[in-house]
């Protein structure tokens, strides 16, 4: 089983898809500096790669990562983190439905 992983970018509005693996590949991290200093073993695995691909494209502006696993878009265009029991949690981003829509293999 695994889960998707996602870039929303709030200084270019994009969402840029990263991929689908195991939760294993994705590592927990937000900055190049803390997936440099993973383990091999995990800093070669493609989630990896491709997360860190997407902070170098986007070095020095605001972002999120997140997973449509845990994640939906409301009414008004927000992405929200999915609440408890089914209700809606935390905005994560304002104006997500008008963000624009990038692949990290497109070269985003």
């Amino acid at each position: 089983m695994g889960c998707d992983r996602n870039m929303a970018c709030r200084t270019c509005c994009q969402d840029i898809y990263l991929g689908y693996g195991p939760y294993s590949s994705w590592p927990m991290v937000d900055t190049i500096d803390e997936i440099d200093a993973l383990p091999d073993n995990k800093r070669n695995r493609l989630g990896a790669i491709l997360m860190r691909k997407a902070l170098v494209m986007h070095d020095g502006h605001d972002f999120e990562f997140y997973s449509d696993d845990y994640t939906s878009v409301d009414h008004d265009g927000n992405l929200r983190l999915m609440g408890a029991w089914g209700s809606e949690g935390d905005v994560l981003i304002e104006g997500f439905r008008d963000f624009e829509k990038a692949d990290i293999e497109d070269g985003i």
